[in-house]
C-alpha cells in the first residue's frame, strides 16, 4: 500500500495529515514503513509554502472584482466551471466554491 501511495500519479497531492490519518489504524511495522513518503510528502508541502508565500508577497491583492471573477470561472480558458459549481451552475465534482472567500484566507486562494 505504501509502495502504491508513493508511486501513485496523484500521490504528490496527498497532504502529510490525511496520510497520518489513513495509517494511524494499522501496526506501527506498517506506519513506519512509510516514513519516507511522509518526509517526502512534508518537504513538497513546505516547498510549496514557499513558493505561495513567494507569490504572494510579489503579488499586489487587490479587492475582488465579482464580474472580472465570474468571468474568469466560467471561461473556457481556465474552466473552472467544469469541476466547481457557484450557485446553482458548474459541475460537481470538485467543492462547491459558492461561499469559498468565506472559510478560506486570500493566501490559501492564490
Amino acid at each position: 500500500m505504501i509502495g502504491a501511495l508513493d508511486k501513485s500519479p496523484g500521490g504528490s497531492a496527498l497532504a502529510v495529515d490525511d496520510v497520518e490519518k489513513l495509517l494511524k489504524n494499522f501496526p506501527p511495522i506498517v506506519r513506519e514503513s512509510a516514513r519516507p513518503l511522509l518526509e517526502s510528502r512534508a518537504e513538497r508541502q513546505r516547498q510549496d509554502e514557499e513558493t505561495i508565500a513567494r507569490l504572494f508577497a510579489r503579488v499586489s491583492v487587490l479587492p475582488g472584482d465579482v464580474a472580472r471573477g465570474r468571468k474568469l470561472f466560467f471561461s473556457k480558458k481556465a474552466a473552472c466551471y467544469g469541476c466547481h459549481q457557484m450557485g446553482s451552475e458548474g459541475g460537481r465534482v470538485g467543492p462547491d466554491l459558492t461561499r469559498i472567500g468565506r472559510v478560506r484566507r486570500t493566501i490559501d486562494l492564490v
